[in-house]
């Protein structure tokens, strides 16, 4: 779901086996800053990390992979997540959030870090891994050449793994593993078709976005402009009109009644308040660049 300041454009999808939200995994490395793709001497990083052996395991602590994970019933994990590993609020967690705090919880007890970003593949065809912005920063994670051609990751894709510290020579961590990739398992990712060589069909399936009685604006457009999974939608209208609101409340009715559905706002040129208010009233993942930015921040975040 897209929006610009004179008018909203909305595209929203139905995409069961990726995350809802993106989790809030901590980041590796200190404070954000800037940076560059290359390492201190100006060269990308040398060796490949995913060919170093991994930190010794605690045979004890049963290996958990997301394949596994996934089939699990949700009250199997919750119950997992409380007991075994000490994480707070997991009932609140959507599926892929919960997942993804338990393979954090089983690296850290393991005495590795497990991170994870957007990849950002470069012409040298090794890539990084960094927040939701894409800006280049000290907690970027470098992603061989290797790993991008045997899981067929591509610029865009949403990596977790395990990651080890700089070397001495090294200005960046790096991914020694990958154990998802969108949410799904690395095998089954690197089958998935390229989007562009699929073949596009009218919608038949919708959204409902109806939810309570007071909610007028949903039951509105569900009756005179439904929306369809894949379908894409313009909202045109004066300023001041409420077309936030409409939005906001088109995306209430998408995390009400479709829990696997995977909602992005993005917010490009938007003033920093609706930013904010967005993010604390949406549940989902909100991505912006404010209209104070650069125009290149825009581009890229877009």
């Amino acid at each position: 779901m897209t929006t610009s300041p004179r008018g909203r454009d909305l595209a929203s999808s139905d995409v069961p086996n990726r995350t809802r939200r993106r989790p809030a995994g901590r980041r590796p490395g200190g404070s954000n800053g800037g940076g560059g793709n290359r390492n201190g001497n100006g060269r990308p990083p040398q060796g490949d990390p995913s060919l170093e052996q991994l930190p010794d395991i605690d045979p004890t602590i049963p290996v958990l992979h997301i394949s596994e994970l996934e089939t699990r019933p949700r009250e199997d994990l919750i119950e997992m997540a409380e007991e075994e590993f000490e994480i707070d609020g997991a009932g609140g967690m959507l599926q892929q959030e919960l997942i993804f705090r338990i393979l954090e919880a089983q690296a850290e007890r393991n005495g590795t870090i497990f991170s994870g970003g957007v990849l950002n593949v470069v012409d040298d065809g090794f890539g990084f891994l960094r927040g939701e912005r894409l800006l280049p920063g000290p907690n970027d994670v470098y992603v061989s050449q290797s790993q991008i051609r045997r899981f067929g990751l591509r610029s865009g894709d949403y990596v977790t793994g395990q990651v080890r510290q700089p070397k001495t020579s090294e200005k960046y961590y790096g991914l020694l593993r990958v154990d998802a990739v969108n949410g799904m398992d690395p095998e089954e990712a690197k089958r998935r078709p390229d989007f562009d060589a699929m073949t596009p069909i009218f919608p038949n399936r919708k959204f409902r976005l109806e939810t309570v009685q007071h909610e007028v604006s949903q039951r509105t457009v569900d009756l005179f402009s439904p929306v369809g999974k894949g379908q894409r939608g313009l909202i045109v209208s004066p300023p001041k009109a409420g077309k936030t609101m409409l939005l906001k409340s088109i995306a209430h009715g998408i995390t009400a009644n479709h829990p696997e559905a995977h909602l992005m706002v993005l917010l490009i040129g938007e003033r920093p308040e609706e930013v904010t208010d967005m993010r604390r009233s949406v549940r989902g993942e909100v991505i912006a660049s404010t209209f104070d930015e650069p125009v290149e921040d825009h581009t890229r975040v877009a």
